[in-house]
């Protein structure tokens, strides 16, 4: 493959058997020889281990099917996605902070994600069947598209930095890579239930933040 092409030397006895999605290498002869490689003592990593992808306007196998089909022939564990690790691997130095993600495929990205301590927001475009949802136990939220799912994870970031009795200077939120539309709508819904709580006289101080025009 010409991703790897720099690295493969035929005298050289391979250390790693790496598996993504190349759907023209799934073959027996393929499969069988990076087998053998793990039998000797490579180590197996996927990529991801996906159970299915979109291709055009159909679903079709993911790598997954054949990463376990290795592991079991070779008795050999993966490193990868959806392993846990993985993910908590994106969580190093983000301790106490709201973690969203949100994905396409609700058993190999939101299932595992949220087992870790992240929140989901299911994406219903690409691979999503309807339904996918209640197929985990810990029930994601849904979004019709990627640019949904992200308003979502502002909003979130929002409520969670900000304090429920305080205005914000929307200019600010703006300044910092809001969208516009999200700093407006979110704002005057902010604006308008605690009006009145943010500009009392018993606010503390550095709290009472005034929304200018």
């Amino acid at each position: 493959m010409e991703d790897f092409e720099d690295l493969l030397y035929k005298d050289d006895k391979p250390n790693a058997v790496v598996i993504g999605l190349a759907s023209s290498e799934f073959h027996y002869e393929k499969l069988n020889e990076a087998f053998r490689c793990l039998l000797d003592g490579a180590h197996l990593i996927a990529i991801h281990a996906g159970r299915y992808y979109k291709r055009e306007d159909e679903l079709a196998l993911g790598p997954g099917c054949f990463i376990k089909s290795l592991k079991y022939s070779a008795n050999r564990n993966a490193v990868g996605k959806p392993n846990s690790a993985f993910f908590k691997s994106a969580l190093v130095g983000m301790k106490g902070i709201l973690v969203n993600t949100g994905q396409y495929d609700v058993f190999d990205d939101i299932e595992c994600a949220v087992t870790v301590g992240m929140k989901g927001i299911l994406v219903n475009t690409g691979q999503y069947r309807e339904g996918n949802e209640n197929k985990i136990n810990t029930k994601p939220a849904v979004s019709a598209n990627l640019a949904e799912a992200v308003e979502e994870i502002i909003r979130r970031f929002i409520d969670t930095i900000i304090p429920t009795n305080l205005l914000w200077n929307s200019r600010l939120l703006q300044n910092v890579g809001f969208p516009e539309h999200v700093v407006e709508e979110t704002g005057h819904c902010r604006m308008s239930s605690h009006q009145k709580l943010a500009n009392s006289t018993s606010a503390p101080q550095g709290q009472r933040i005034s929304r200018k025009s």
